[in-house]
């Protein structure tokens, strides 16, 4: 499990809003995947993959652009053609709205069982389902409820908050090893209140004061719940024009932002104050080079990044907001190194040091940076894509 997941989850639990930003390529959408996995799953898994599909629903991803708006995010008119064939327009729920609708429900009993070996109540770890029994601690704590009995007692409505009641509920007279822990999963279900976290790509792509609207209130960390609820921008048009909307406490939001994207929107301060802001360096994340299956490869991708990376800090016009992220080495999967330089490192570079003086011989400096064997004093062409 990667420190910095779990440092970064911590920060998001406490923040409620944060932004990751840095360079192109450091990993920023990975790393939001990995830390929404992380407080999804209390802390057992930061891959998504390993997610059950109940908690992958737990999770929402969108990508701002300049023609996204509040009816995309939160709700607008859409057009419809009537039952008579003639056009007309209904009132939609957008992304955001409609994934916090589903924050607002509690999991079935039965999501709740497929679910739970990532449940733990009172230091008690319920670690898996196997076919009618659950484990605890690692032992067996049902020997004599099957899955229907189980489902019964989380959907009763009777209070099963010690042995005593629980036992009385199934008629028993005598605690046994089976019911040692079943007033413990009574009250996880009944307290049942799931992160969902909610990642939004290329956050300043996207005019996101006019994007929010009058959820600007609302995604304040401090009035998040019903101390934060609006009347919003269509309010009028519902079922109910009194119905207020909010943020849940347990909704939790992940932005990523490239620092050096010029087609893009500033965050205004009023803005800014609303989320934390973390910064990603590129030599920051090489622990997403593990998908380079070659060793010999991984570590010549790891010294190359780092060579060239220097060699942009040494270039007076940039910074370490130019430097190139892991994720662009993760292309060596299929190509040879040569082509990652000529297909996407060069033509990146040539546009950062556009207008840069002498830009043939800054250009050349950062090929020489990249190529060069630091380790012979040589070039080092030798690991090359395998076929």
């Amino acid at each position: 499990m990667c420190d910095r997941v779990k440092r970064y989850a911590d920060i998001l639990l406490d923040a409620k809003n944060i932004i990751l930003h840095g360079a192109p390529g450091t990993g920023k959408s990975y790393l939001a995947r990995q830390i929404a996995a992380y407080i999804i799953s209390d802390g057992k898994t930061q891959r998504e993959e390993e997610l059950s599909e109940r908690q992958r629903r737990q999770m929402e991803f969108v990508q701002f652009h300049p023609s996204y708006d509040y009816t995309d995010f939160v709700e607008g008119l859409r057009p419809k053609v009537n039952a008579d064939g003639s056009m007309g327009f209904e009132l939609r729920d957008g992304i955001f709205k409609r994934f916090v609708s589903k924050v607002k429900k509690r999991p079935t009993p039965e999501e709740f069982v497929d679910d739970i070996q990532y449940r733990e109540v009172e230091g008690v770890n319920f670690d898996a389902w196997c076919g009618n029994q659950i484990q605890a601690k690692g032992k067996m704590v049902t020997s004599t409820l099957d899955r229907l009995q189980l489902l019964n007692l989380l959907e009763n409505g009777r209070d099963i908050t010690d042995y005593t009641t629980c036992m009385s509920f199934f008629e028993v007279s005598q605690k046994g090893p089976e019911y040692t822990h079943y007033s413990d999963l009574w009250r996880a279900y009944q307290a049942c209140n799931n992160r969902y976290v909610f990642i939004i790509d290329e956050i300043n792509r996207g005019e996101i004061s006019k994007i929010l609207g009058v959820l600007f209130f609302s995604i304040d960390p401090g009035y998040r719940g019903w101390r934060g609820e609006i009347a919003t921008q269509y309010a009028s048009l519902h079922k109910d024009p009194e119905e207020k909307f909010y943020i849940p406490e347990n909704v939790y939001i992940i932005g990523t932002m490239n620092d050096i994207d010029r087609s893009v929107d500033n965050f205004d301060f009023a803005m800014r104050r609303r989320f934390r802001f973390l910064k990603l360096r590129a030599n920051d994340c090489p622990d997403m080079l593990n998908e380079i299956r070659d060793e010999s490869r991984r570590k010549e991708a790891i010294r190359r990044m780092e060579s060239l990376n220097h060699a942009i800090a040494e270039v007076e016009e940039l910074n370490e907001n130019y430097q190139i992220g892991a994720s662009y080495f993760l292309k060596l999967q299929t190509l040879d190194f040569e082509q990652l330089w000529d297909d996407y490192l060069e033509p990146l570079l040539e546009e950062y040091i556009r207008g840069v003086a002498d830009e043939t011989t800054v250009m050349n400096q950062l090929r020489q940076a990249y190529k060069a064997d630091v380790t012979k004093g040589g070039t080092s062409e030798s690991v090359q894509n395998p076929g």
